[in-house]
């Protein structure tokens, strides 16, 4: 399963439902300006793992900001950067 943690305001996530097939990868995006959430703050991954009952232990959360990774470790998610698409591949 692929989800989705973006900071994205409604209006981009909007667009992009009506003009990509971008978001139909996810089976949920969590929008942070819908949860009043924005990362690194702990609370919005928790969100997302306790709205799917996932485990953060089996959970992979992949960022390009450092800080987001972080927040993502700091609940237990398995984490890292990447810094281009074959940085993310690999």
């Amino acid at each position: 399963n692929l989800y989705s943690i973006t900071d994205n305001i409604k209006e981009i996530i909007a667009y992009h439902a009506t003009n990509s097939n971008f978001i139909c990868f996810f089976k949920d995006m969590i929008v942070s300006a819908e949860v009043g959430l924005l990362k690194p703050d702990p609370k919005i991954y928790q969100h997302l793992l306790n709205k799917h009952a996932l485990d953060p232990k089996e959970s992979v959360f992949i960022d390009d900001y450092m800080p987001n990774v972080i927040g993502a470790l700091d609940v237990g998610m398995h984490a890292f950067q990447f810094t281009d698409v074959k940085s993310c591949v690999d």
